[in-house]
């Protein structure tokens, strides 16, 4: 029983549940939540500590799902605990709220979980919830975020102890947890949609796992896993370094953010990147989806003048306001901005215009479609890997100049506009794509020679604008 004796001190070492009278396990049926939920009965079974169990019906596998939830119960039924149980219609959950089926699912996990503890604390009862992450879902969630270009914070992989949550059996590689079921002779079940290659966490797990413990190193899962406790604790020395610094130069009033751009820009970079970072997670409320290249973008930005500003994810702008940079949802701030960085696929808006982006790779028929955007005033393809700068959108400006013809001649775009013949009272207002001086496209009008696509063309940059 060597796997029991690991979690038990695993939980004693986290104290996850000191004084608690109750553990509310989460219990889908797998075999890492099965593992869970008998690990607590056979450690708490002599103890004054409820074991009570939640299962959610996600409303996605349909009779596997219903599978699931039967047996479960029957587990339950045999062990006599009580169970809590509910059906979501995830799929419409996730659509109204605008996310993945996945993200969404979790969302509503964790909101029933807490639901259940309220219930039971309200009736006078002290409770921690259990989830049953395991060391493979760490090692996954160390790569998936190390592939997506995750901070520090996101290498450090899963905490034993969030608040609330306790984690007892993260200790657990999957082997083990197989190794307990099996000598116990418990049974659990598969979830089908955990063997399909169509989600990158399930690739990592049946393909990249598997690839480094079996021909790199054996034990390349354990590894990580102790190289993600290193980097917790160097994480915490830096959550500490940042909240002391943030107490000098970061400030909040009426849900606005603002940071002294002088004492930011004179920080060291890593404390001012995690001083951003925080900086926008507070703004927002989440860090999902806040990737490098929007911590780098308000970096430079902090740097530039008064005035200038970058679009972040969640309706959040990040502008330059004399001393101080400031971090606020989007509808608060005015229209009368000079550039709109444009940092990626999405919607953006520079003054009375809405512009939509896309980036995508085309195939050689696609090309030909693309092409004919060329006819549409208000859609324009670019070729993506020819773009040197970051892209904007914003009115012209002195050196700016577009390609006009595939010898690749150059005009100033003053010249150009002379040309066109466009009056001079709207030669300031007309909206222009922009790759630092060289513009891709005048708006209502021609773009540049240079980035058409062609025959070597591979990533496309689709752009919308409307007003």
């Amino acid at each position: 029983m060597r796997e029991i004796e690991k979690v038990k001190k695993y939980i004693h070492l986290n104290n996850m549940v000191g004084d608690t009278d109750c553990i509310i396990a989460g219990v889908s049926g797998g075999a890492d939540s099965i593992c869970l939920l008998c690990m607590l009965l056979d450690i708490y079974r002599d103890h004054d500590v409820t074991i009570v169990a939640v299962h959610i019906h996600h409303g996605i596998r349909g009779a596997e799902a219903d599978r699931d939830q039967a047996f479960v119960e029957n587990i339950c039924n045999q062990e006599k605990i009580q169970l809590y149980k509910y059906k979501y219609n995830i799929p419409e959950y996730a659509k109204s709220l605008g996310l993945s089926e996945e993200e969404a699912g979790r969302i509503k996990r964790y909101e029933t979980f807490r639901m259940v503890k309220n219930e039971l604390e309200s009736g006078g009862k002290k409770c921690v919830i259990a989830v049953a992450h395991n060391q493979n879902d760490n090692v996954e969630t160390f790569i998936h975020n190390l592939c997506r270009g995750s901070s520090i914070n996101g290498l450090s992989g899963i905490k034993p102890v969030s608040g609330d949550i306790i984690r007892p059996v993260l200790c657990l590689s999957r082997n083990e947890i197989e190794t307990y079921l099996r000598e116990n002779k418990r049974e659990y079940i598969i979830d089908s949609t955990n063997l399909k290659l169509d989600y990158t966490r399930n690739k990592i797990r049946n393909i990249v796992i598997p690839c480094l413990n079996e021909s790199i190193n054996n034990k390349s899962s354990l590894h990580i896993s102790q190289t993600m406790a290193d980097i917790g604790e160097i994480n915490e020395y830096l959550d500490r370094q940042v909240e002391i610094k943030s107490a000098d130069i970061v400030s909040e009033k009426n849900g606005q953010i603002f940071i002294n751009r002088k004492e930011l820009n004179s920080t060291e970079i890593v404390l001012a990147r995690e001083i951003i970072r925080n900086a926008i997670g507070k703004a927002a409320g989440r860090l999902k989806d806040i990737t490098r290249k929007h911590i780098e973008d308000v970096m430079e930005l902090s740097k530039g003048q008064t005035g200038k500003y970058v679009m972040l994810p969640y309706n959040l702008i990040a502008k330059n306001q004399y001393e101080n940079l400031i971090i606020k949802k989007r509808e608060d701030d005015s229209v009368n901005e000079e550039e709109v960085i444009i940092n990626g696929i999405g919607e953006y808006e520079f003054r009375a215009y809405k512009v939509r982006v896309e980036i995508t790779e085309i195939s050689q028929d696609e090309r030909l479609q693309c092409t004919k955007n060329d006819k549409n005033i208000c859609t324009k393809c670019f070729d993506y890997d020819k773009i040197k700068n970051t892209v904007c959108i914003r009115n012209r400006k002195s050196g700016d100049f577009l390609t006009i013809n595939k010898q690749m001649g150059t005009k100033k775009l003053k010249s150009y506009l002379v040309d066109e013949k466009i009056p001079s009272e709207l030669r300031n207002v007309i909206p222009v794509i922009a790759d630092g001086n060289h513009i891709l496209w005048v708006y209502g009008h021609r773009i540049s020679e240079y980035y058409k696509i062609d025959e070597n063309t591979i990533r496309v940059m689709k752009i919308t604008i409307t007003q």
